[in-house]
C-alpha cells in the first residue's frame, strides 16, 4: 500500500511590516467608509467629510460641486476589506517603514512624505 503526504487545506498569511523601529507609534482605531474595497498594510489613510477613514488620493481635485478632497490622516497598519469590517487600525504618530507607503496614486511621493512628517509620522 503506498502512503501519500498530503496537506488538505491550509492557510498563508503575510502582511507588510508598517511599524519601523527607533521611535514607538500610537495606533487608533478609525470607522472606514464601507465598500470602498480591501485596504493594505501600508496604504495612506484620509478622512472625508463625515470623518470615515478613506483610501488616500493625493491626485483627487473635486469639482464645484464635490466635497472637499478627504485630509491625509495617518497609515493603515492591517489588511482590512471594508466591505465586512467597519474599522481599521490607523498609525497616526511615529516611525513607519518608508519603501511599503503608498496612495491610490501609486508609491508615496516625496511631497506625500513631507505631508506626513507635517502629521508626525515619520518615514524611515
Amino acid at each position: 500500500m503506498a502512503i501519500q503526504n498530503g496537506i488538505v487545506g491550509g492557510v498563508s498569511f503575510k502582511e507588510a511590516q508598517v511599524i519601523a523601529e527607533g521611535h514607538p507609534v500610537v495606533v487608533r482605531s478609525r470607522v472606514v467608509k464601507a465598500n470602498q474595497g480591501t485596504l493594505q498594510p501600508g496604504q495612506l489613510l484620509a478622512l472625508d467629510s463625515a470623518g470615515l477613514a478613506v483610501a488616500y488620493d493625493p491626485a483627487y481635485t473635486p469639482g464645484q460641486n464635490d466635497p472637499p478632497a478627504p485630509a491625509l490622516y495617518g497609515v493603515c497598519l492591517h489588511l482590512v476589506d471594508t466591505a465586512a469590517e467597519a474599522a481599521a487600525e490607523v498609525i497616526v504618530h511615529g516611525t513607519v517603514v518608508k519603501a511599503v507607503l503608498f496612495t491610490l496614486a501609486g508609491a508615496a511621493t516625496p511631497a506625500v512624505l513631507e505631508a506626513l512628517e507635517a502629521l508626525t509620522i515619520y518615514p524611515v
